[in-house]
Parts: C-alpha cells; structure tokens; sequence
C-alpha cells in the first residue's frame, strides 16, 4: 500500500449563513441608499448647465432632497437616542470615509 492508498474520512457541516440583524439590514440600507443618493447628487452638481437649463435645474434640487433625506435617516440610524456632540462628530467621520473610501486612522 502506498502513502496515498489510506482512505481518508472528513465530516464537514455547511457554513453556517450569516444573518444580519434587522438593525444591520437597515443600515446597510441606508448607507446604500445615502451613497446612491450623495453620488447622483454629485453628477447633477458638477453638470455645467445645472442653473441655465430648468430641468436639469429641477434635477439638481429634487437630488439634493433625496441627499438629505438619506443623510437625515443615516444618521438617525447611527446615532440613535444619543443626540450628543461626540456621537455627532462620529458620524460626521464615518460619512466622511463612505464618500471618500478612506479609512478612518488614529492619531499617532
């Protein structure tokens, strides 16, 4: 017999899925939304004709209500009944790193 011929036996059970909290469904939710919204927002902004042409005038006003509707619900969400000045500038980085993709770093 071989080094290899010996017959090997591995139980395995499945992976068990992660499920999200119904909390952290609505976060991802609204941070998705918050992003698509901050994003369409930025395309209008940077759109030459945004103040002389009225649709695309209207476009810009309606995508900035979405923006801050989603931003209003987002930090709702993450600060939650603590409304106090730190929970507020942790927010503030946080939303900083969704729109910029950069990680927050501690000083050193």
């Amino acid at each position: 017999m071989g080094m290899f011929d010996e017959l090997v036996q591995y139980k395995a059970a499945p992976k068990a899925e992660k499920r999200l909290t119904e909390e952290e469904e609505k976060m991802e939710v609204a941070v998705r939304a918050f992003v698509i919204a901050e994003r369409r927002f930025k395309k209008l902004d940077e759109h030459p004709r945004k103040v002389s042409d009225s649709k695309i005038n209207l476009a810009w006003w309606n995508a900035l209500e979405d923006m801050y509707c989603c931003d209003k619900a987002l930090w709702e969400l993450f600060v939650g009944p603590d409304r106090s000045m730190r929970s507020n500038m942790q927010y503030a980085q946080f939303r900083s790193r969704l729109l910029t993709g950069v990680p927050a770093r501690a000083d050193a």
